[in-house]
């Protein structure tokens, strides 16, 4: 039977000024809008394979935590070959396999983390987990690579195991997107290669939080010199006030106060994050001093 492909373009809009979180981290989410279970927020090749009922991307239990986690095997179709078990956080061209797009994600993360359990069916498939980061050039009209982290799936692992993989940076810039590619198989694929995963998270320098509000002040000048004024909306009280480096170092600290002024002269000439606590939301903003 043919195989009918279908492909929806997702547009990302490169407009970005806050982080977002990893799509369905613990794939606890999935939806079910053609007869088949697919997690929310990760492009798969279910639909190109839902017609002959085989499905590379199923539905675990229980998670690790949870109550459920992903799992990827490649499958053999016949008169198609074997179909990799892949997962991408974002588009998927189903025709080619290849990644398309990612999330919109504004930090510089250390280290993906997560748990799996993987097995190659031959010694010559090798499964892999990679990220990237990139951000768009409005001039040129490309994605610039800003960083990337990859780990070959070798050997095997028949129980959940925790892993980190370190993100190497090429650019001292910010992304605007990150796209996560999970794949049971290599470039050899096997029938019945397997890759599970569940708790996706970034391991973010310290004083950098994740989770945080749209942003409910401005920092201003910016890129500034030696001051910088806060905007706070209806006066609210800052309960603390912290600017952190590109390195999660914490360089300036200020708690319960009005104080709308700030002094860093003694700063070096870079970019920074300023966070404030006010009312117990966290609000952030990227500074640049010159």
């Amino acid at each position: 039977m043919k195989l009918i492909y279908t492909f929806l373009v997702l547009v990302i809009s490169y407009q970005i000024s806050i982080a977002q979180d990893i799509p369905n981290p613990g794939f606890e989410n999935w939806s079910n809008p053609n007869g088949y279970n697919v997690p929310q927020g990760w492009a798969t090749l279910n639909d190109a394979t839902s017609e002959v009922n085989i499905f590379t991307c199923t539905q675990g239990t229980p998670g690790n935590p949870g109550d459920y986690y992903l799992k990827l095997t490649s499958r053999n179709i016949s008169g198609f070959g074997i179909i990799p078990g892949i997962a991408v956080s974002g588009a998927l061209d189903v025709t080619t396999f290849e990644p398309l797009s990612g999330f919109a994600y504004t930090q510089r993360p250390l280290a993906l983390t997560g748990s799996w359990q993987y097995m190659g069916m031959s010694a010559n498939d090798i499964g892999y987990v990679s990220i990237t980061l990139t951000k768009w050039d409005d001039v040129n009209s490309v994605s610039i690579p800003i960083g990337a982290g990859n780990a070959n799936l070798t050997g095997m692992e028949m129980s959940w195991v925790n892993f980190s993989i370190p993100i190497n940076y090429t650019s001292d810039l910010f992304p605007d997107s990150c796209m996560i590619v999970m794949s049971a198989s290599g470039a050899s694929p096997a029938n019945n290669s397997f890759l599970y995963v569940d708790h996706l998270a970034f391991e973010l320098p310290a004083g950098v939080d994740e989770q945080h509000s749209d942003v409910k002040f401005n920092a201003f000048p910016n890129p500034f010199n030696d001051q910088i004024t806060i905007n706070m909306p209806h006066e609210n009280w800052i309960d603390q006030l912290t600017i952190i480096d590109q390195t999660g170092s914490i360089v300036y600290q200020a708690e319960n106060t009005r104080k709308i002024n700030f002094d860093l002269h003694e700063l070096p000439t870079g970019i920074y994050f300023i966070q404030i606590n006010s009312d117990g939301i966290v609000s952030r903003q990227k500074l640049l001093k010159q």
